[in-house]
């Protein structure tokens, strides 16, 4: 079920308007040195911070104060997402998905740019997948009443002034036509961009992924992200951009176990000053 979002009176400023963005992933323990790795990542040439708090208890939250200058939005992933970043589940806050949207929000509040959220959020049992999809894809429902719920979130962050990124990391690989399709689906929930994280274990999927950024940028309306995580893959992140996509996911600093598949800052910078990604108008043609 696809049900269109009716966009607010006064709609947000893209956070992925013209350029294609460097995006620092931000994972810290506290609210001090979330402040300083935001700040650093910054400094080394981001041009956002994808602003991590699923680790963080309430009290840390309350106490984070990013300068509203400072571009940032904000993430709250269930805490069983964030082995990925290798944080033991079992030593974080087990937040309901209401609590972790009403904490993106009051981060909103306090100046994040945009909040990221699953389109799975809200869901009680078992996904309801659409019948072009694989019936264990994961981070998506199409119940209309977990979309109903999702899309109130989205009102409250634009009118808060916020983009709303919609996720969706599949946990599978998908055929070029079905990440279309999907990609069609979340920004018709009402999303201004959109994520799409598939999962493969097969090098020749690697090889397939180009084509189907050129593909999204020819038939999705809004920013898109399409990665894969597997083999091969690394090197289509930092050449996504050049294709279609809107940002490439970085960290700053040394090399992490944690992130395995993210490009140093710099590294994507000085890439960047020799070879710019063409920027775009706000109807997506090249300029």
């Amino acid at each position: 079920m696809i049900l269109h979002f009716c966009d607010t009176p006064t709609m947000p400023q893209s956070i992925f308007g013209g350029r294609p963005v460097i995006i620092a992933v931000c994972v810290a323990r506290d609210a001090r040195t979330t402040l300083d790795s935001a700040e650093r990542s910054i400094a080394a040439g981001a041009d956002i911070v994808e602003l991590n708090i699923a680790q963080l208890s309430d009290r840390q939250i309350d106490l984070l104060q990013l300068p509203t200058a400072l571009p940032h939005y904000v993430v709250c992933r269930r805490r069983h997402f964030m082995k990925v970043y290798g944080i033991e589940p079992g030593s974080l806050a087990d937040r309901n998905d209401q609590r972790r949207m009403e904490l993106c929000l009051q981060m909103v509040q306090a100046g994040a740019r945009a909040l990221d959220m699953e389109c799975d959020t809200f869901t009680r049992g078992e996904n309801q997948i659409p019948k072009f999809l694989p019936p264990d894809l994961r981070e998506l429902s199409d119940r209309e009443d977990v979309v109903h719920a999702q899309q109130k979130v989205m009102e409250k962050g634009k009118q808060n002034g916020a983009n709303i990124v919609l996720s969706c990391h599949t946990g599978l690989p998908l055929a070029k036509e079905q990440c279309i399709k999907l990609a069609r689906l979340m920004a018709a929930r009402g999303a201004d961009a959109v994520k799409i994280v598939t999962a493969h274990t097969d090098p020749d999927y690697a090889e397939w992924i180009p084509s189907v950024i050129l593909e999204m940028r020819r038939s999705v309306s809004i920013p898109f992200i399409f990665i894969s995580m597997g083999p091969g893959s690394r090197i289509l992140r930092a050449i996504g951009p050049y294709l279609g996509n809107a940002g490439v996911y970085c960290r700053a600093g040394s090399p992490s176990e944690f992130f395995p598949d993210h490009f140093p800052i710099q590294m994507l910078r000085d890439m960047w000053q020799l070879l710019p990604p063409q920027a775009k108008n706000e109807s997506g043609a090249e300029i």
